[in-house]
């Protein structure tokens, strides 16, 4: 019997950095999740993996800042990973279709480190 395992990252705000990245049995997860509060653990952050890579092959995960792009132009504003639902919803709506490219997709960083990316222009 395999296990799933369930990529997962955790920002450490006191060091403003990320402590760990890698696997974690989809079953522990869970069972943090009803019991420890994951989310809010020690004041760290949990980013869950959305299991796509951007165009550079860079794994996508909550909290991360996205473009994507048509014919190489950058469509609209960064996006942001809120979490795993909305960003699944996000790229379905896209287009209308499950169709988006996973090659149009380049993340640009996390809202932890760059959070400016965020920022529109009023001009």
């Amino acid at each position: 019997m395999s296990r799933k395992i369930m990529q997962v990252r955790i920002w450490n705000p006191e060091k403003a950095c990320y402590e760990y990245s890698g696997g974690t049995p989809t079953m522990l997860v869970m069972f943090y999740q009803q019991t420890a509060k994951l989310f809010t653990f020690h004041e760290q952050e949990y980013e869950y993996c959305t299991g796509i890579k951007d165009k550079n092959g860079v794994e996508i995960y909550e909290s991360d800042i996205y473009t994507c792009s048509v014919g190489g132009d950058v469509q609209g504003s960064p996006l942001l990973v809120e979490d795993l639902r909305s960003f699944y919803e996000g790229i379905d709506t896209m287009d209308g279709y499950m169709r988006v490219d996973v090659d149009s997709i380049k993340v640009i960083g996390n809202i932890h480190e760059h959070p400016h990316l965020l920022e529109t222009n009023n001009e």
